[in-house]
């Protein structure tokens, strides 16, 4: 804990801006009482700031919910914390959840790990920057269209996805309840397995007996950046020589279900999901009192035109019901292709280019929509299915920025997932220099939380 601390204070709040809210009194406390020999002594730990923590703030980075302090913890918080992590503070957070670039014009932007001058991405941008930075050692997040993923990827870091519902989901403000998901983020997939572990009670590892990849080799982009096609390939061969078998598969069926059907899916939830959480915690304030005291003009804008009922573009509970059949329909045609097929795993570039910089979306504002497309086309279509998902830096461009890989898996094959990542990780691939962690055996049977 000293440690961490010391981290947070010499690189500064205010310079990083991953946390809005840190209590060291009470980080130093809770170290104290920890017993060395729980399963996580030791483990200090962000928490997105849309994920209830007792005894801190949860503004889910929005000005209408800063006296909002919840009455209890999370459940996924409370089995953590149980298992001896430590939470040291409340990350920021793209407000509402409503974006996956990470920049919050009102309360700052989280600083890019790797380069200042990028967005850290979103929405869980605080959570990925204090992991990459170390100041903490590890983090949750949430995700309903790439929202652990695209951060992970930016700042060269690990993420999981877990399948939707396999985590308790109490204690959050999602975004669209039916896929969002509290998921780990750490600097190591070790320790996103060993949270992963605390939080399920699964803690089997199992490699399957011929594994196989599924590659679409045009549909999930690598935008304008060959490194990356380039870096995709390298890691193939590697899957290859390991026993892998990859094959090609075509997944535009998925890319176009999320291009057609996921925003509206989203913003049709996110309103009543909004209204059902301000009633059960009695916070005095309705949808619309929220709306107008957004901070952000980029969210603020997608409420007035998506989310609040009558907006020009607010889907129809008509419109919505067709998009969840869709869905639907989505879902199992990629079921039936992954048992067909006989694969385990998808993988993918887990975004089409770089992190784009801070100032395209000041200098370009028209092409800023475009932009943001390919910061989620690849992630969204996944996260539309609610599968499981691993994220895993490939190491850095000859310029220093992150690559990044994502595999996702058959729904409830997170433990599988994180095997296969596991396994064929590349050595040493953080893209920049803070510390690794070691790679901690998998939990024993008798640390199970």
């Amino acid at each position: 804990m000293r440690r961490v601390l010391a981290a947070i204070d010499r690189i500064g709040r205010d310079a990083a801006r991953a946390f809005v809210h840190v209590d060291i009194a009470d980080a130093r406390a809770q170290a104290a009482r920890i017993d060395d020999a729980a399963p996580l002594a030791g483990c200090v730990l962000g928490v997105k700031d849309n994920i209830h923590v007792a005894g801190m703030p949860c503004t889910s980075g929005t000005p209408a919910l800063t006296g909002f302090m919840p009455p209890r913890d999370a459940s996924v918080v409370a089995r953590l914390k149980a298992a001896g992590a430590v939470v040291v503070g409340k990350t920021q957070m793209h407000e509402l959840a409503y974006g996956v670039t990470g920049i919050h014009a009102a309360w700052g932007t989280p600083r890019n790990s790797a380069d200042a001058a990028r967005v850290p991405g979103g929405s869980s941008s605080g959570s990925a920057v204090a992991v990459a930075l170390d100041l903490c050692d590890a983090a949750l997040g949430t995700d309903a269209g790439g929202s652990l993923a695209i951060p992970a990827a930016f700042n060269g870091i690990c993420s999981l996805r877990p399948t939707q519902w396999r985590y308790p989901q109490d204690g959050q403000l999602p975004m669209a309840p039916s896929r969002d998901t509290i998921g780990p983020m750490a600097p190591s997939l070790a320790m996103v397995a060993r949270l992963d572990a605390i939080i399920t009670g699964e803690t089997a590892l199992p490699w399957p007996d011929r594994p196989r990849l599924g590659v679409d080799p045009q549909g999930f982009s690598h935008g304008d950046a060959p490194e990356i096609r380039h870096r995709m390939e390298q890691w193939l061969q590697r899957a290859e020589a390991a026993g892998v078998e990859v094959v090609a598969v075509d997944l535009d069926f998925a890319l176009q279900a999320a291009e057609l059907h996921s925003y509206a899916h989203c913003a049709y939830e996110n309103y009543f999901c909004l209204l059902d959480y301000l009633d059960r915690y009695a916070i005095d304030v309705s949808v619309e009192q929220l709306a107008d005291q957004i901070a952000c003009d980029d969210v603020r804008q997608a409420f007035a035109n998506t989310v609040l009922r009558g907006g020009g573009r607010a889907p129809s509970e008509a419109a919505y019901l067709q998009h969840m059949q869709q869905r639907r329909r989505c879902m199992r045609r990629m079921r039936a292709l992954l048992m067909e097929r006989g694969i385990q795993a998808l993988a993918y570039p887990t975004t089409a280019g770089f992190a784009p910089r801070i100032d395209a979306f000041h200098s370009a504002p028209r092409a800023a929509d475009e932009i943001v497309r390919r910061v989620y086309r690849n992630a969204d279509a996944i996260s539309h299915l609610s599968m499981p998902v691993v994220t895993l830096p490939l190491g850095p461009s000859a310029g220093g920025l992150p690559i990044s890989l994502s595999l996702a898996g058959a729904w409830g094959n997170d433990r599988q997932l994180l095997a296969l990542a596991m396994r064929l990780q590349p050595a040493r691939a953080r893209s920049h220099g803070h510390r690794l962690h070691p790679a901690e055996p998998p939990l024993s049977l008798g640390h199970r939380c």
